[in-house]
């Protein structure tokens, strides 16, 4: 499974060469767009892409090698650079390295300004996770915003954070776009019943979910430590995922100490999986520290899932009251709270999810791509 999370893709999937090579295709395409960094197995990037192809939209891939880079876009010449993830404009090896990187980068994308290419930057995040290097974060953030012609924020709360971070003269630059749906990107055939049999899992027990690759700010060691304060017998907590290194496994696997309640599925989760976990529980756990946008959480309103999570960020505008059991990220109980409102009798969690689910359905692809397109064409 590909991370959910659009903020946090995986590099390993670096695609360079143009999404759409046909000739015939070309010869319709009116406008010509290139994604910075393009990775073909993050399914955020390949449904917009291929729905804005659809539009008339010519989708060229760019990794995130810098002389690569360079060649093609000086080759190809996009009308529009629809930027996603900013660290490849910076990261090296050493910090100085990574402080030429940056400033070679910013000149060349005002260069190309200059000669009448248009930016478009999604705001995937205000700023890296786990970042080393915030100061180069910040200062590449805040060249990017003053460098875009539109900036897209997929709720209102992140356009108001925007706004308020980086002092937006021209707060109208902000486009408020959906999270597209993950309603068919993957499998879901199984039931309730079969999935729950695959994990040993019985049909009366309260099921809460992690899924995803587990780092440190997503807060699995404080959603752990919040569970096992619940002394219900017929609690599951079910953490599946890849931990970040050996370290962070053994971590958790100290954290769940002899708890049984608790099942951990550390590893890779196959696509053809997702839909075993989604399905087996009654509710997604979202214990991130920090979060601005979450394809987590689409991912769970896409099958129809509660979810717990902190009221920050778009959980705020996606949840409001009637989506999730929201809690306040600064209450160290929070989370405990939650969990414990979602084992009482009246918790609503089916009603939650269909809920939930009605509203990811309205995120189409085609919905997001047609207003993409008008950010790009301004």
């Amino acid at each position: 499974m590909h991370d959910a999370n659009a903020s946090a893709p995986d590099h390993s999937g670096v695609r360079p060469e143009a999404f759409d090579d046909d000739a015939t295709a070309h010869e319709t395409k009116t406008l010509r767009a290139a994604f910075l960094p393009f990775w073909i197995e993050n399914p955020y990037q390949s449904r917009l892409s291929e729905e804005l192809g659809k539009l008339g939209c010519e989708i060229v891939a760019l990794s995130s090698s810098g002389m690569t880079v360079l060649r093609r876009v000086l080759s190809e010449r996009p009308k529009v650079i629809h930027l996603h993830w900013l660290d490849p404009l910076y990261e090296s090896k050493h910090p100085f390295a990574s402080m030429l990187k940056l400033a070679g980068s910013i000149a060349f994308l005002w260069f190309l300004r200059a000669t009448g290419t248009r930016f478009v930057w999604t705001a995937h995040n205000l700023t890296k996770h786990e970042n080393k290097m915030r100061r180069l974060d910040r200062a590449c953030t805040s060249a990017i915003v003053s460098l875009s012609h539109a900036v897209i924020a997929h709720c209102e709360s992140a356009k108001s954070a925007l706004i308020a971070e980086f002092t937006l003269g021209k707060p109208e630059k902000v486009h408020v776009i959906p999270h597209g749906n993950y309603c068919d990107i993957y499998q879901n055939t199984v039931s309730r019943t079969a999935a729950r049999g695959q994990l040993g899992i019985a049909e009366n027990q309260s099921v809460f979910l992690f899924l995803g690759r587990v780092r440190p700010y997503k807060g699995v060691l404080e959603m752990i430590s919040a569970f096992r304060r619940h002394d219900a017998p017929d609690a599951v907590l079910l953490i599946a995922g890849k931990p970040l290194n050996e370290a962070a496994e053994t971590e958790i696997r100290t954290a769940i100490g002899d708890d049984r309640r608790i099942h951990f599925h550390p590893g890779f989760v196959a696509d053809r999986d997702v839909q075993i976990y989604m399905n087996a529980c009654d509710a997604v756990v979202l214990p991130y520290q920090n979060v601005f946008t979450s394809g987590a959480a689409v991912l769970a309103m896409s099958f129809g899932r509660a979810c717990i999570a902190p009221r920050l960020g778009c959980m705020v505008d996606w949840f409001e009251d009637d989506g999730a059991l929201l809690y306040d990220a600064a209450d160290t109980d929070g989370l405990y709270h939650s969990l414990r409102r979602a084992l009482m009798p009246d918790a609503r969690l089916e009603e939650m999810g269909a809920r939930n689910e009605r509203l990811a359905r309205q995120w189409s692809w085609q919905t997001v791509a047609a207003l993409t397109l008008d950010a790009y064409q301004g």
